[in-house]
């Protein structure tokens, strides 16, 4: 399902890209960092992938301590995310951990780009992974400025 936002590029934009594969887990992003792979390869522009951590809600006497948990999910997801794609035969040009909640961490990572149209790709959210089918695609399409692939990989 691909979803546009009424502006396309125009005058306004240079060229396609990069294509922004949203990793939901950090240690299978194989799923969607193919397809945006293939897209990225037919467009001629970079991969970039991205993971969101979301902060952890805590009470302010608690704040330092799960800045500190937050800051070790990070750096786990960074190792996670690094040794995956190690393995993939297109390798991408960017890899970045965003912080805040999913959807609006996602929509913002697409609009920094503004001599360029990038195309984020989402895939399909597992069972379990602690979010609805469906329900993070969906408020991102709200919040994006660009277009928003959600990539749904054969079995």
């Amino acid at each position: 399902m691909l979803t546009v936002p009424g502006r396309g590029p125009g005058d306004d934009t240079a060229d396609w890209g990069p294509v922004i594969a949203a990793v939901d887990d950090p240690e299978a992003p194989q799923e969607v960092t193919r397809g945006a792979a293939a897209l990225a390869r037919s467009l001629e522009a970079p991969l970039h992938v991205v993971h969101v951590v979301p902060p952890l809600p805590a009470p302010a006497r608690w704040r330092s301590d799960a800045d500190a948990v937050w800051q070790t999910r990070c750096d786990d997801a960074r190792r996670a995310l690094t040794a995956a794609l190690r393995d993939l035969a297109d390798a991408p040009d960017n890899l970045h951990l965003a912080s805040g909640a999913v959807p609006d961490a996602l929509a913002a990572e697409a609009s920094r780009y503004t001599r360029t149209m990038p195309i984020l790709v989402l895939g399909r959210a597992r069972p379990g992974y602690g979010h609805a089918p469906g329900s993070v695609a969906s408020r991102v399409i709200a919040r994006a400025t660009a277009p928003v692939l959600v990539y749904l990989e054969r079995p």
